[in-house]
């Protein structure tokens, strides 16, 4: 699995600085107007904004044990409610939760994310990529295209699963287009740079993968023996020239790990 910290997945948590709170936070007018005609009192009233507010800057809704104190109580004061004001039970009252998001979503013009959902980003991420490999990226692009949609993110781990499926599809794609190609000759050939000769303890391709070690002239002839010797074993360009040079690469950086 990807690190969800590393991609731009939005998440609660960190301590923010007053500026924060009113920059995400900050209720306006209309969204004043709004919370008094859709409920009545004190705990319905944060608990609907605490709602609003979480699905503006995340791009969906949170469960509620999840927003910090924190939020709930700049939220409160903000709404000249008591920071003591509890939120409503999630569980006791999950029908009236329910019809605060569709209010919320009707407000803010969003959808939420389908049940097949990845028909709306299987298309981008399957060509992301073909010129992208690491799935932060393609996370981040899936994000970018919900976002942009107004659809609300779906769970950290089904984009996560999605981009991992659609991307060893492209990849798989690209070596048989790469392999197709490849004389039987060939294929044998690059087949044997796998295998551990007798009497060897590596295989020709750890071997070529060795650095030519530092700049002496020992070891610069060294180097032009070790390009000599991949030249000959096949020349990739009419092989590879279909596919986008950042994935070319990508692949060259993982073979060399």
């Amino acid at each position: 699995m990807a690190s969800i910290d590393r991609t731009a997945y939005p998440r609660l948590g960190k301590q923010l600085s007053t500026s924060e709170l009113e920059t995400l936070y900050a209720i306006t007018d209309e969204e004043a107007r709004l919370v008094r005609r859709a409920t009545n009192g004190d705990s319905p009233r944060l608990t609907f904004l605490t709602l609003l507010k979480t699905r503006q800057y995340l791009g969906y809704f949170p469960a509620l044990r999840e927003v910090p104190d924190q939020v709930i109580r700049f939220i409160a004061d903000s709404f000249d409610l008591l920071q003591s004001t509890p939120l409503l039970d999630a569980e006791i009252k999950k029908k009236t939760l329910f019809r605060y998001r569709a209010v919320i979503r009707s407000h803010l013009g969003g959808t939420i994310y389908p049940d097949d959902g990845e028909r709306l980003i299987e298309p981008v991420i399957r060509t992301a990529a073909l010129t992208m490999s690491d799935p932060v990226d393609l996370i981040n692009v899936a994000i970018e295209s919900l976002v942009q949609a107004n659809v609300e993110l779906p769970a950290y781990s089904t984009l996560d699963r999605l981009v991992g499926h659609v991307r060893q599809q492209v990849h798989e794609t690209l070596y048989r287009s790469v392999t197709a190609g490849l004389s039987e000759a060939q294929s044998v050939r690059l087949d044997a740079l796998l295998e551990v000769p007798p009497g060897e303890s590596g295989s020709a391709i750890a071997r070529l993968k060795e650095s030519p070690g530092p700049a002496t002239l020992k070891h610069i002839r060294r180097w032009s023996a070790h390009l000599a010797e991949l030249d000959a074993i096949i020349d990739p360009k009419p092989f590879l020239a279909t596919i986008a040079h950042t994935k070319i690469r990508q692949f060259a950086a993982e073979v060399a790990r």
